[in-house]
């Protein structure tokens, strides 16, 4: 009798919607906060949620035919609510938004950021109040316009709404949604369409299946002729769910697609992630599921939005709290960590609040990056660090010149260690198509093929080496010979320096001893000189036959007269020669003792006295 008397109190309270009283755990209302203040955060202010509701249209398809949802967009729809108590239930005091975020309560402020919400979903609604009127003339029911059919309509409506739209009302959840527990129901938030469309489709393969068994077993000629009609109608609408599952996957994932393109940040789509997303989308009936799948997909670990709030507010405090100490310490605080913070912890605020501040960014940005890419990627600077690098050489396979110099003119102004007289030299190469600017050191570099997530102190540390490379550069440009020299050696050189510093700062970074070649080779010739000398030689070409192929050793015996001109004791010409790749017969012992003579220990002696053309 106890058993079966909290039975019927929990049955009760599913058919009231209505939570019943019992002892909930200690930690119950705090969940119940984070969960309201996350639902809001991802659903206020987001178009893109509400353009997917237009999804339920599809989902339609369960009961109504394709022809009569086209067709019934044409059709007077403003007295839906008389001819259908549901769909005025359904729209009454934001039962869409409710349905989907799994609460009772948004809120004023919920309220009013998220209407745009049940908006759109009440237009769904009337548009199926339109094709429920065809279906019903088509189906050899009364006319569109006349009352019998509107009554009609209203019945079909109501069963459409039932079957195939999200579970607006409390009934209508499932066992998940209507947990007291507040974590039960994070697994179930955003996915009361996908989950009502799974279980149609579930029901159509568990009715065509149980009609399969019935009819192996039936003998009965006139029970198995009705069976086979039942069961060729169950197959009907086993296609038409499978049908409506996909189309609302496929639809949703066009959708995200679209305001990828609008907000242009498509530059990564290809078909195979259209497809992870639509396979995505069609596992969104199945809460758990779905977030294995992402696991899978994604590769990253299983959250939720308890998890997923609590990193990012402690995460976010910690980061500002540790920015504030370096502040106050004197230490430098650039105006991109101030701002990348800033933002930071507004978001975390309006996950705890409740306000889409992430959404409402989102949205102007990704606006601003499609009517002016330019000003969208200045203003994603400000708070992302952006690989200027490989941003650049995009913009100028694209030939976009005005991509170019806004990313050129970011870099250089993030760049202190630039000097002045050298942006312009950069400038110049730059407009005429050479990517020579210094690479962006962002949260992580990749070592031999290995990424390596940097802190925020070894960031700092690593540019603080880096940019030293920038002085050479400086005095690079400053050289007779550089200035002499083509606009293609002018580039390589610059590169060559860029390429050095990297190496040390990488050396810095991991500890490893200054085994490099261009490492090693800056101990023995200044950086700035060994830069223009290697560039230039590299730029020779050997004379040419009649055949068009290089005649053999001419190019090696115009580098050996480069060379020779060049104002460099006889060892550091022997080197150069070898660095180029040649070997070298004559010599050794000068480029030995020269070597000696550089502070390197042994090691690195002897891969230095290696790469200058001697065999060891």
């Amino acid at each position: 009798v106890k058993e079966m008397w909290k039975y019927v109190k929990q049955l009760q309270s599913d058919v009231e919607g209505v939570p019943r009283d019992q002892k909930l755990p200690f930690y119950h209302g705090a969940v119940r906060f984070i969960r309201s203040g996350y639902a809001k955060f991802q659903l206020g202010a987001n178009p893109k949620v509400w353009v997917t509701q237009l999804s339920s249209l599809i989902a339609a398809t369960n009961v109504l035919d394709a022809t009569s949802i086209v067709s019934g967009l044409r059709v007077d729809t403003k007295d839906v609510d008389k001819y259908c108590r549901l769909a005025w239930l359904r729209n009454a005091e934001g039962q869409a938004v409710k349905a989907a975020s799994v609460t009772d309560q948004v809120g004023k402020v919920g309220d009013a950021l998220m209407k745009p919400i049940g908006w759109f979903d009440r237009g769904v609604v009337k548009r199926l109040f339109g094709a429920c009127q065809v279906q019903v003339q088509k189906d050899g029911g009364a006319k569109i316009g006349t009352e019998q059919n509107k009554i009609e309509a209203g019945k079909l409506l109501e069963k459409v709404i039932l079957d195939t739209q999200q579970n607006s009302l409390a009934t209508e959840r499932s066992a998940a949604m209507r947990s007291p527990d507040e974590l039960v129901k994070g697994f179930t938030m955003f996915s009361a369409d996908a989950m009502k469309g799974f279980g149609r489709f579930v029901d159509a393969i568990g009715e065509v299946g149980v009609l399969k068994d019935e009819l192996r077993a039936e003998r009965d000629p006139a029970k198995r002729k009705a069976l086979e009609a039942r069961l060729k109608d169950a197959k009907k609408q086993l296609h038409r769910s499978t049908a409506a599952l996909v189309g609302v996957a496929l639809f949703s994932a066009m959708i995200a697609r679209g305001f990828k393109w609008l907000y242009d940040k498509d530059d990564e789509e290809d078909a195979g992630t259209f497809v992870a997303d639509l396979f995505g989308n069609t596992l969104g009936g199945l809460p758990f599921v779905r977030d294995i799948y992402g696991f899978f997909q994604d590769g990253f670990e299983m959250d939720n939005f308890l998890i997923g709030t609590v990193n990012d507010v402690m995460k976010t405090a910690l980061d500002t709290f540790n920015l504030a100490v370096d502040a106050a310490s004197g230490k430098e605080v650039t105006a991109h960590e101030l701002m990348s913070s800033g933002r930071k912890l507004l978001y975390a605020a309006g996950q705890l609040a409740g306000i889409p501040t992430r959404n409402m960014y989102n949205v102007s940005a990704g606006l601003l990056r499609r009517i002016s890419p330019e000003a969208g990627y200045t203003v994603d600077s400000w708070f992302t660090t952006k690989n200027y690098s490989s941003d650049l050489k995009k913009a100028m396979e694209a030939d976009d010149e005005k991509m170019i110099g806004t990313i050129a003119g970011l870099m250089l102004d993030e760049e202190s260690a630039v000097e002045d007289s050298t942006r312009q030299t950069y400038r110049d190469l730059i407009g005429k198509g050479y990517s020579v600017l210094p690479r962006s050191v962002g949260d992580s570099i990749t070592v031999d093929g290995e990424k390596v997530t940097l802190t925020g102190a070894q960031q700092k540390r690593f540019r603080a080496v880096y940019d030293v490379g920038q002085e050479a550069v400086a005095d690079l440009c400053k050289l007779s010979q550089f200035k002499k020299a083509d606009d293609a050696v002018q580039a390589k050189a610059i590169q060559f320096v860029n390429d050095v510093y990297w190496e040390l700062a990488v050396a810095d970074l991991t500890g490893s001893a200054l085994a490099e070649k261009n490492v090693l080779f800056a101990e023995a010739i200044p950086i700035e000189k060994l830069a223009v000398i290697i560039a230039a030689a590299r730029a020779i070409e050997g004379d040419k036959g009649k055949d068009g192929k290089t005649i053999a050793g001419t190019k090696k015996r115009k580098v050996q007269t480069f060379v020779n001109s060049l104002h460099l004791t006889a060892a550091q010409k022997y080197m150069v020669m070898g660095y180029l790749g040649y070997s070298n017969v004559h010599g050794a012992q000068q480029v030995k003792s020269y070597i000696g003579r550089l502070g390197l220990d042994k090691q690195e002696q002897a891969a230095l006295l290696k790469y200058s053309g001697y065999a060891s």
